[in-house]
């Protein structure tokens, strides 16, 4: 009988560790899906620009200009939450967004397309940790 109490005592604690672990799904709010929605029309206005040979540093200016509100809503979103991975990817894509705006008003290739990589590369990052979907009616959830 020790034997038996011992492994349900065991599941039992296993099962209460576990539960704490998993997170329900949430939806996000209308003001982080509209922050996200501006943040990625602005990274598919940098892409080109960024491939270009030849850089229009006035339009990587003005895409980092239009980055910056999303950017810190984003930031704040994920700065009152316990989630070490979004808390670190908004903060890095805010300093990335600043870095990328002084970076096209000094006319610096190598550093627009440094601040240009951060900013994409954190998109994949961040949405494998915390994203679930498309859901059914084509929306997300944040996990």
């Amino acid at each position: 009988m020790d034997r038996r109490m011992a492994w349900i005592t065991s599941v039992g604690a296993a099962v209460v560790v576990c539960a704490g672990l998993v997170q329900a799904a949430e939806k996000p709010t209308p003001e982080h899906i509209n922050a996200m929605k501006a943040f990625n029309a602005a990274n598919g206005k940098l892409r080109p620009l960024l491939a270009a040979e030849t850089k229009d540093y006035a339009a990587i200016g003005a895409v980092a200009a239009e980055w910056k509100a999303p950017a810190e809503l984003i930031a704040k979103f994920w700065g009152g939450r316990n989630a070490e991975v979004g808390t670190k990817m908004s903060a890095d894509v805010l300093k990335a967004v600043n870095d990328l705006a002084a970076a096209a008003k000094a006319n610096d290739a190598a550093a627009v397309a440094a601040a240009g990589a951060v900013v994409s590369a954190s998109c994949r990052t961040c949405h494998t940790a915390h994203r679930t979907g498309p859901l059914a009616d084509g929306t997300y959830e944040i996990k």
